[in-house]
C-alpha cells in the first residue's frame, strides 16, 4: 500500500443523476464526521466500475475543456492523460460531471460548502493534504467558483 492511497472508494456511476447524487451526499458525510482524512492523509476517491472491476475516473469523464483550464499548477493530476487509481484527481471529476446535469447543482454546492467547514473547521492544512502536493478541495472550489459565474449560482 502506498504512502497516499485513497483508502475510502465511492463508487459513482456516471450519468445516472441518483448514483452522482448518492456519492456526493456519502462524501458529505465523510467531511462532516471527520473520515475523509486519516493521518493527515486524504482518504476518498470517486471509482466507477468498467466490465466488474474498479477504475479511476478519467478526465473524459467530465469536461475536459473545463479540466484544462484548471492546470494551475505543474504537479496537479490533471496534466495526466491517464489517471491511475489513488492519484487525487476523481473530486474535480466528479464534481466537472455533475455540473452537467441541473438537477445536480445544488448537491455540488451544498458538498463545496462541507469542504469549506472542514476547512474551517480544522483551520491546518496537515489536515487536508491529498499527497506531499495537494490539498483536497482546491481544483473542486475553483471549478465550482468559474462555473458560479456563468451559471449565476450565488
Amino acid at each position: 500500500m502506498d504512502q497516499f492511497d485513497n483508502n475510502i472508494k465511492i463508487y459513482v456511476t456516471l450519468n445516472d443523476i441518483q448514483s452522482i447524487r448518492s456519492a456526493l451526499k456519502e462524501y458529505q458525510e465523510l467531511l462532516k464526521s471527520d473520515q475523509a482524512v486519516s493521518s493527515q492523509v486524504f482518504q476518498v476517491e470517486f471509482v466507477k466500475a468498467v466490465n466488474g472491476e474498479m477504475c479511476a475516473l478519467q478526465l473524459s469523464d467530465a469536461d475536459e475543456v473545463e479540466l484544462t483550464s484548471l492546470k494551475v499548477w505543474d504537479e496537479s493530476t490533471l496534466h495526466n492523460e491517464t489517471i491511475e487509481l489513488n492519484r487525487n484527481a476523481s473530486e474535480v471529476i466528479l464534481f466537472s460531471h455533475a455540473l452537467q446535469f441541473n438537477e445536480l447543482v445544488q448537491e455540488v454546492v451544498d458538498t463545496a460548502k462541507e469542504i469549506v467547514a472542514y476547512s474551517r473547521r480544522h483551520n491546518d492544512t496537515w489536515e487536508m493534504w491529498m499527497d506531499d502536493m495537494e490539498v483536497f478541495g482546491i481544483e473542486a472550489l475553483l471549478l465550482l467558483a468559474k462555473k458560479c459565474l456563468s451559471m449565476h449560482i450565488f
